[in-house]
């Protein structure tokens, strides 16, 4: 009906059983509604003119009597049946429906209600809708009609392509209202996504097929399209309408309770599912809809037995089937729920499910009797002969013939390989066996083919996807697993570089110091001894390079520092020793800048060596303030001991004095304006503060000065207090 109709609430309306002094036959008869007293009668009133509502009243048995009737004959297959019970209850409203009742009432009928179901069902089925003789005559000159693939786009279209589908089926009138009905809810509610309740609310206001083409032009809907097959198949014809909306919950709507009965629509594919279709289904997200209607004998002789090929609705419910399969596996269960679903497919009781690794491993999850469920990992000669046949050719193989399997597995009757691949990538192979066997009737043939091909095409994605994601796992868990080895063996390392460079005295009293490495080792060598006679020995290292190498340059001078300090051996033969060692055991181009100090007992006298260090501040109370001892020798290591200055500098110091001495991290530590420290302001500040105070205010000036930037050197202070050393 049109928004908004005019005229009678009852028109092309008419009752069975009503009496007609009763209240309700006076309102039809108001209302421009007809009454008959038989069903007989409003069959032969059908059949001469346009019916589009039947109302019919009495008590159960008599009205369910009516309602079998009614559906039996062609002219009144299509027309929506309300029925009115003198008394009931819920069950028998049940049953009511279930029969093909569009809407049950019980007595005393709320009008108001009564008028809104009229006019919801006479927009069940359009008048314009009545089949087409000249439409039938041509379809009936194609008995022979595999399938038919259809899309539709607009309510005008649906009508056309529902008359025309519905003549391919076994009883068009009937099977007509659910295939229109279908198309329908595919566009309001999938392409147009209309809700229930929005529709309902439209109809009630007159505006229905007003917002219907006004949502038709929006961009967002008009290029939608509903696609619908037709595939006849030995015993029964098989319509499928798949929209492109969101989809809805189907599952839920079909255990939920009836909807309110003042809504005037919601029923139509409740009507379809129990007059038009002996089965009706939905798929995926509720957005793909299954009829089925099963032919009469006379109509399956006209029908093909069988088909060659797989038709494009067979292909596209194994799709389906297999997206399913996908977006509920879990990665554990993920080959196995794929191997169950190539099974199932194929009616296969042994199959194998493997993918190629990057050493060319085929790992295989097996289904047979003897290995229900393992995984095996085969090397490129353990493979199967089908196996290595359909990787290397890349396309199906299918021996119906005894034949091995992979090496180790049990022999086959007859199998199906089909190989996965993803681009240009191969990906592994699904293999199904042993259907029928010792049946010449079930061998392996192209359609068994083509059905696990497109289960193959619809995997290789996600197979990809799982196996670079299973791949990156794997790197990741190899890459941890090697970074907890290295730390272990650093950790190792550390704490015997640690025990063999600290074992002296540097922790003593009157010495403080600060060692920070860029790296898990300390290229930068702080060494403290006491000597045989009483004074304090200490030296500061700066070795080449930076963490683990340059922290086993260090080994051999710690163990001279330490072996010469136990034996009192002189400061000058200590530097001669130790660059005669670095001479011997170390590579050529290895070398450590270092900075040699010895303490008298009594704290009086400091000698000092400098090689390749920055100068060492000796602060103190007196008038000179600060003392820099500069440079005067090449590292360690550079060249032969007879080239060097061994003799040292020997100062005079007062109690009190402090002794700093620094690696080349503190004064080129950078900014971040890319300036350097620098030792200028290194000795300002230690100029204008106290001895006490400079190590505190050097160490703490240069964090500041660093900020956020990163070392780029290992930065090592000693500070030791002539007097302090006990």
């Amino acid at each position: 009906m049109p928004d908004g109709p005019n005229g009678s609430t009852a028109r092309n309306c008419v009752g069975v059983g009503f009496e007609r002094q009763s209240p309700l036959g006076n309102w039809l008869l108001a209302e421009s509604g007809r009454l008959v007293p038989t069903v007989n009668e409003l069959i032969a009133e059908a059949r001469e003119s346009c019916i589009e509502c039947v109302i019919v009243a009495g008590r159960l048995i008599e009205v369910l009597s009516d309602l079998l009737t009614i559906r039996d004959e062609p002219s009144l297959s299509r027309v929506p049946v309300l029925t009115v019970l003198s008394q009931g209850r819920e069950e028998q409203i049940a049953a009511c429906v279930r029969s093909g009742a569009f809407y049950c009432f019980l007595e005393p009928v709320d009008r108001a209600l009564l008028g809104a179901m009229l006019r919801a069902a006479s927009a069940v089925v359009s008048p314009k809708a009545e089949p087409d003789p000249a439409l039938a005559v041509f379809v009936q000159s194609m008995p022979h009609v595999k399938e038919i693939v259809l899309s539709v786009r607009s309510l005008a279209e649906a009508q056309l392509v529902s008359a025309f589908v519905s003549e391919l089926c076994p009883q068009p009138a009937r099977q007509a209202l659910g295939v229109s009905e279908l198309l329908l809810n595919a566009i309001e509610h999938g392409s147009l996504e209309i809700s229930g309740q929005d529709k309902a609310a439209l109809v009630r206001a007159g505006k229905f097929h007003s917002a219907v083409a006004q949502r038709s032009l929006d961009p967002r809907f008009a290029e939608r399209e509903v696609t619908v097959w037709l595939r006849r198949s030995a015993d029964h014809v098989e319509i499928v309408c798949e929209d492109q909306g969101p989809g809805f919950d189907w599952k839920a709507q079909e255990d939920a309770a009836p909807s309110d009965p003042d809504a005037p629509c919601g029923r139509g594919i409740a009507l379809s599912r129990t007059l038009a279709f002996d089965s009706l289904e939905f798929l995926g997200r509720g957005n793909v809809a299954v009829a089925r209607a099963r032919l009469d004998r006379r109509s399956r002789n006209s029908a093909p037995n069988a088909f060659a090929a797989l038709s494009s609705w067979e292909t596209r419910t194994i799709e389906l089937e297999t997206d399913r399969v996908l977006e509920r596996a879990t990665p554990e269960a993920f080959f196995a729920e794929t191997l169950d679903l190539a099974l199932r497919i194929s009616d296969s009781p042994v199959g194998f499910f493997g993918y190629l690794t990057e050493s060319e491993e085929l790992v295989v999850l097996t289904h047979d009797e003897s290995r229900d469920g393992a995984v095996v990992r085969l090397a490129p000669g353990q493979w199967a002969r089908l196996w290595w046949e359909a990787l290397e050719d890349r396309r199906t193989r299918i021996e119906n013939n005894p034949h091995s399997g992979f090496r180790g597995g049990s022999p086959l009757e007859r199998s199906l390989v089909v190989p996965i691949a993803h681009g240009d990538k191969l990906l592994g192979v699904v293999q199904v066996a042993n259907r029928g066997t010792g049946s010449p009737t079930s061998a392996y043939v192209e359609r068994d083919a083509q059905r696990l091909e497109t289960v193959a095409r619809r995997l290789a994605p996600v197979l990809s996807a799982w196996i670079s994601a299973d791949l990156a796992n794997r790197r990741t868990l190899e890459l941890e697993r090697e970074r907890a080895r290295q730390r272990e063996e650093q950790e190792l390392a550390r704490h015997i570089v640690r025990r063999l460079l600290h074992e002296g005295c540097l922790d003593g009293p009157g010495i403080r110091y600060h060692l920070a490495a860029t790296a898990f080792f300390n290229g930068d060598l702080a060494l403290a001894a006491r000597s045989k006679n009483g004074g304090l020995r200490w030296m500061l290292g700066d070795c080449v390079g930076h963490g683990l190498p340059a922290a086993l340059g260090g080994l051999p001078l710690s163990s001279v520092f330490y072996a010469t300090a136990a034996k009192n051996v002189p400061m000058a033969e200590v530097v001669s020793t130790m660059n005669d060692t670095l001479l011997a055991l170390l590579p050529r181009g290895f070398f450590c800048a270092a900075v040699l100090l010895e303490l008298s007992p009594d704290g009086k006298k400091l000698w000092i060596w400098n090689g390749g260090m920055p100068p060492v501040f000796v602060c103190s109370q007196q008038s000179e303030r600060l003392r820099q001892i500069h440079s005067s020798d090449l590292p360690l290591g550079t060249v032969p001991s007879r080239e060097l200055d061994v003799a040292g500098v020997t100062l005079s110091l007062e109690s009190g004095d402090r002794i700093l001495c620094f690696s080349d991290g503190l004064i080129e530590t950078q900014s971040t304006k890319n300036e350097l420290f620098g030792l200028e302001r290194a000795s300002a500040i230690a100029a204008q503060h106290t001895p006490d105070e400079v190590f505190g205010s050097l160490l703490g000036a240069v964090v500041e000065f660093r900020g956020d930037n990163p070392s780029f050197d290992d930065l090592s202070l000693v500070e030791v207090t002539a007097g302090a050393v006990v």
